[in-house]
C-alpha cells in the first residue's frame, strides 16, 4: 500500500480551492482524498466496506496520534522562539492541519 499511495499521490493534480468557500474547500479536500485512497485500493475501492474504511482513514490521519516527530522537533522549535524566531509551517496538507499540529503541541 505505501508504494502504491507514494505513486498515486505523486500523479495526483492538486485540490482545486479556486472560488470554493470553507465548507466547499473541506468537500473538495475530502473528495480529492476520497479519490487518492479509492486508487490506491484500487478494485477493493468498489467493496462496500470502503466507504466506512476510508472514513476511519481519513479521521485517523487527522490527529496527531497518526504523525511522528522528529525527536528533536519540540525542543528545536523551543529554542527558536526562545532566541526570539518566529516560528512557522509552510504545507501543502489539507485544512486538518491545525488540528493536527495542536494535537502536537506545535502550535
Amino acid at each position: 500500500l505505501d508504494a502504491r499511495f507514494r505513486e498515486v499521490i505523486g500523479s495526483k493534480d492538486p485540490v482545486v480551492y479556486a472560488g470554493a468557500g470553507s465548507a466547499d474547500a473541506e468537500a473538495r479536500e475530502l473528495a480529492w482524498w476520497r479519490e487518492v485512497v479509492g486508487s490506491v485500493f484500487g478494485d477493493a475501492a468498489s467493496d462496500p466496506g470502503f466507504d466506512g474504511c476510508f472514513a476511519e482513514l481519513f479521521t485517523h490521519y487527522g490527529r496527531g496520534e497518526a504523525w511522528t516527530l522528529y525527536p528533536e522537533a519540540l525542543a528545536t522549535i523551543a529554542a527558536l522562539k526562545r532566541a526570539g524566531w518566529t516560528v512557522g509551517v509552510l504545507s501543502n496538507f489539507d485544512s486538518r492541519l491545525e488540528g493536527i499540529l495542536a494535537d502536537l503541541e506545535i502550535t
